[in-house]
């Protein structure tokens, strides 16, 4: 079983991953491209300021809370620190 992700779909297949703890032997590989593991609050983009400014203002989806790490107060709690600690596979990280 492999696994490719981009953006969003990364960090949704990330934390999906110790759901399937049963296949855990049959997984082969898990590609994430450009997928914000950290979440976006420390990111230099204007445009990525814009965009979550927009999305936040036109729609409060829970996803974009979360990327914001601004899902809860306390950083022990947050979704993407809690991912963090999700060991589903042995992996490798590859930067090119």
């Amino acid at each position: 079983m492999s696994f490719i992700g981009h953006s969003l779909g990364g960090v949704i297949i990330r934390a999906s991953l110790r759901y399937l703890q049963l296949y855990k032997n049959s997984f082969h590989c898990y590609v994430s491209i450009a997928s914000p593991h950290m979440g976006y609050l420390y990111h230099t983009s204007t445009i990525v300021t814009t965009s979550m400014w927009v999305m936040n203002q036109v729609k409060k989806d829970q996803s974009m809370i979360e990327l914001a790490l601004s899902d809860n107060k306390t950083l022990t709690v947050i979704i993407i620190f809690i991912l963090r600690n999700v060991i589903c596979m042995n992996y490798q990280s590859v930067l090119s």
